[in-house]
């Protein structure tokens, strides 16, 4: 699979402050590739440097397999910001205005709008948008040089649940036509319903990279509750396989290192430290789960 971006031993600081530490990492050609993490984790000074606005101070990155050259910008769509246009624009004189700075042709104008499922509002003043649909123009004005590649940073937030669904089928929608997706969040939910791949940052460091898939799958989450919960809480906290508990209201959430079975934990409780339990669930492992394990193992 071909490398849309690569990073190696991305390094940058404010001041006493790490910004990136040490970060690696490729984005490959054809997938949605998310990087996650709480504010100030780094991701939206990674996808600065990477995108030339800001410097870095040591490490390299390559678009397409190639130093950063300016020939390569047309080949990539960003949005860094919140929707700056003009308000008292159309839809569609606004593209006109980003299809002179691209230098592109206003042909494109009728095609991202119908992306963007904004063609029936072309006319309508960009003051009278909701956040969603100026959140979706700025998608469309990303796309209107045909990027093979587009970039988005928090491109969800301060969106109400029904402005998140369509920003979550437009990226899918996009994804689906042969452009490859890099996001930045921290909504892990939504990262988990879209994307095939994920970087887990934290201060600045990359805790973990893989296939969202694989993430999940490599530990066991089980909900459990006995009549006496401090013991079992004991019992568990000294289980060699133990990762994390969470106390859920009466129960308690636990994530293990290895899969682990209902069975293979009941069997171990109930013969070996004679404790009877309640509740004995299986849950699916989550990438929000992983992700507040990790984030918590690396305090």
């Amino acid at each position: 699979m071909d490398s849309i971006l690569k990073i190696e031993n991305l390094q940058k600081k404010y001041k006493h402050i790490q910004a990136v530490a040490d970060v690696s990492f490729e984005v490959k050609k054809g997938s949605i590739f998310g990087l996650l993490g709480p504010n100030g984790s780094g991701k939206t000074t990674i996808l600065g440097i990477v995108l030339n606005v800001l410097n870095r101070d040591h490490g390299n990155y390559y678009w397409f397999g190639e130093a950063p050259l300016k020939g390569n910008r047309g080949r990539i769509g960003a949005i860094l910001e919140h929707p700056n246009f003009y308000p008292y624009l159309s839809a569609e004189k606004n593209l006109e205005v980003v299809v002179g700075i691209k230098q592109v042709s206003k042909d494109n104008i009728e095609r991202v709008l119908r992306i963007v499922e904004l063609f029936d509002r072309r006319k309508d003043k960009f003051s009278t948008f909701s956040l969603g649909m100026k959140q979706r123009l700025a998608i469309a004005a990303a796309l209107i040089s045909k990027p093979e590649v587009l970039v988005l940073d928090e491109p969800t937030n301060g969106l109400d649940p029904q402005g998140i669904v369509e920003i979550r089928e437009l990226i899918l929608k996009i994804a689906s036509m042969g452009t490859t997706i890099i996001i930045s969040s921290h909504l892990l939910d939504e990262i988990e319903k879209i994307c095939t791949d994920v970087v887990i940052l934290k201060n600045g460091r990359l805790l973990l990279a893989g296939k969202v898939g694989e993430i999940n799958k490599k530990s066991s989450v089980i909900e459990v509750a006995a009549d006496d919960m401090g013991k079992l809480y004991d019992v568990l906290e000294n289980y060699q396989y133990t990762r994390l508990i969470e106390a859920d209201n009466d129960k308690f959430l636990v994530s293990f290192t290895h899969p682990i079975s209902c069975g293979v934990l009941n069997n171990f409780l109930l013969t070996e430290r004679k404790i009877s339990l309640t509740h004995l669930v299986q849950k699916r492992e989550t990438l929000e789960n992983r992700f507040m394990e990790l984030i918590s193992e690396s305090k």
